[in-house]
C-alpha cells in the first residue's frame, strides 16, 4: 500500500446503484458494470466516493463526479 492504511473507491450511477467497488488503490474503473468487461455502462455522469485512512490514522472522504464519454 502506498500512503494509506485503508482505501475504498466506489462509483455510483444516477440512481445511486453502486456499479464499481475496490479496496485496491492500483485498480481503476474501466467504465463497466461490476467490472464485467462484457457489460460496458452507457455514456453518462457517475458519482465517485473515495475513502482513505492515511498513515497518521486520519480519515478523508472525497466525493465528485466523472463524465464517461465513449
Amino acid at each position: 500500500m502506498h500512503g494509506f492504511k485503508k482505501y475504498e473507491c466506489r462509483i455510483f450511477d444516477k440512481w445511486g446503484e453502486e456499479i464499481f467497488y475496490t479496496e485496491n488503490q492500483q485498480e481503476g474503473w474501466r467504465g463497466t458494470y461490476k467490472n464485467d468487461p462484457n457489460d460496458p455502462v452507457q455514456q453518462d455522469v457517475y458519482v465517485y466516493r473515495i475513502f482513505v485512512i492515511d498513515l497518521m490514522d486520519e480519515a478523508h472522504t472525497y466525493i465528485g463526479s466523472i463524465t464517461l464519454l465513449r
